[in-house]
């Protein structure tokens, strides 16, 4: 599983075999950076057809 996007704060990963997007926040942030992060999970979902979303917050 290697990663989709990697940002300085959310690590966009998937598994295709489990229809699975995986997110993880690195850093706490903002609401500004969490909106933004929330529209590239959006924008891979809708790439990859994912309908599935794990989050990671545990940073």
């Amino acid at each position: 599983m290697s990663p989709l996007l990697v940002e300085d704060y959310l690590e966009i990963s998937c598994q295709a075999d489990l229809d699975l997007l995986i997110a993880r926040w690195l850093i706490p942030i903002e609401l500004p950076r969490m909106q933004q992060g929330y529209q590239l999970l959006l924008e891979a979902a809708r790439a990859g057809n994912y309908r599935h979303w794990i989050l990671d917050v545990r940073r």
